[in-house]
């Protein structure tokens, strides 16, 4: 049975609002910081995304998106801790991994360049073998 009481609905949206606009701020930041960078490779050893503000950013999107998942399970039905529960699980530790793996690309990208995490030139594909085929 699906609950649908107009504050739950609201909220979802609330929060689904949040969750882009602290996305579109971290990308902004992010977009920022390697731009800086590559103007700058010789003095700045490494893309600074580790700054308090990006942090702000980055955690500011993991919580609206855990809070927008959470109150959807609930809508859906669920119970509200299994949906926090399983709204946690699923975006506590993609958000680390992907905050892990960002840092892994830009090491890649200040040894190599932005060749380094080109990944078609790295196994031999070129772009006609990955356009679809009809």
């Amino acid at each position: 049975m699906i609950y649908s009481s107009p504050h739950s609905t609201q909220f979802v949206l609330v929060m689904l609002f949040f969750a882009l606009a602290f996305g579109q701020i971290f990308k902004n930041m992010l977009e920022f910081q390697v731009n800086r960078w590559y103007e700058n490779r010789r003095t700045q050893p490494t893309v600074e995304y580790k700054k308090p503000q990006m942090r702000i950013a980055y955690s500011g999107l993991t919580l609206f998106a855990f809070l927008c998942m959470g109150e959807s399970l609930k809508v859906l039905g669920f119970y509200t801790l299994l949906a926090y529960g399983v709204a946690a699980i699923a975006t506590i530790p993609t958000a680390i991994f992907l905050w892990l793996q960002m840092g892994s690309m830009f090491a890649l990208m200040v040894k190599g360049g932005s060749a380094a995490i080109d990944i078609e030139s790295n196994y031999g594909m070129s772009s006609e073998q990955l356009k679809p085929k009809n």
